[in-house]
């Protein structure tokens, strides 16, 4: 549930929160963000119980989803059209460096000064992060007034939070469990009413005139596929190396 419970909450919550960073703003959605991840982060540290620390890890995935809708969309704003592949490949680096460094730096933390500090050393470096990103970040000049689409938001959180959740937990409950059924159920019944509402909505969560571009789905199903082999190895290794 710790890594289930942050896992949920980014997959339910991303799609919104980048609709609502078009509404108010990246900068604002970013840096609230940040704020909310190093909060969390702080209240992991402390977490009294595993309750409690489950809960704050699904707030930390809030803060997270915040500055994960934004990020790419703040790179093309930033820079030049011609700087941005090197801009976006250099994000995509920095992304894998922390994959890959993250685990065993976390091993080496625990190791010696314990679980909790974990979540401290996400402290420093996020007081920072939101001083310089009030700072140094511009405020956009046009944000859309198009209204957001809180149906779609509510269908959207629904059907990827059980399907998500469904997934991660079947083996533990069984295929053919009641819970798990249900999650199922609900899944597919809130991502079908989702792809029906986006069709007729006037200002959809999601536009799906995007996917009549081959290239923008056939992208899309690579960056699937990647995220699956490198976040597959990154969730399971810890629990594999542990027993």
């Amino acid at each position: 549930w710790v890594v289930i419970a942050y896992l949920v909450t980014v997959a339910a919550l991303l799609l919104t929160v980048g609709r609502i960073a078009d509404v108010l703003g990246r900068k604002h959605v970013w840096a609230t963000g940040l704020a909310v991840f190093t909060v969390s982060s702080a209240l992991c540290g402390a977490a009294p119980s595993l309750g409690s620390l489950v809960a704050f890890r699904a707030l930390q995935g809030v803060g997270s989803a915040g500055t994960m809708a934004v990020s790419p969309a703040m790179l093309v704003a930033a820079f030049p059209r011609e700087q941005r592949g090197r801009a976006l490949g250099m994000n995509a680096v920095i992304v894998g460096l922390g994959v890959s460094l993250g685990p065993p730096l976390g091993g080496v933390i625990t190791g010696h000064l314990g679980w909790r500090w974990i979540f401290y050393v996400n402290i420093p470096l996020g007081v920072l992060g939101v001083i310089a990103s009030l700072r140094v970040l511009p405020r956009e000049k046009s944000p859309t007034r198009e209204p957001i689409d809180w149906l779609g938001a509510v269908l959207l959180a629904a059907g990827l939070g059980a399907l998500t959740g469904g997934l991660s937990f079947g083996a533990e409950l069984g295929w053919t469990s009641a819970p798990l059924v249900g999650c199922m159920a609900i899944a597919a019944v809130s991502l079908t009413a989702l792809v029906v509402h986006v069709r007729r909505a006037q200002y959809p969560l999601v536009d799906p005139r995007l996917w009549g571009s081959r290239v923008f789905a056939s992208a899309s199903a690579s960056l699937l596929l990647g995220f699956i082999a490198t976040f597959a190895v990154a969730v399971f290794m810890p629990f594999y190396f542990e027993q």
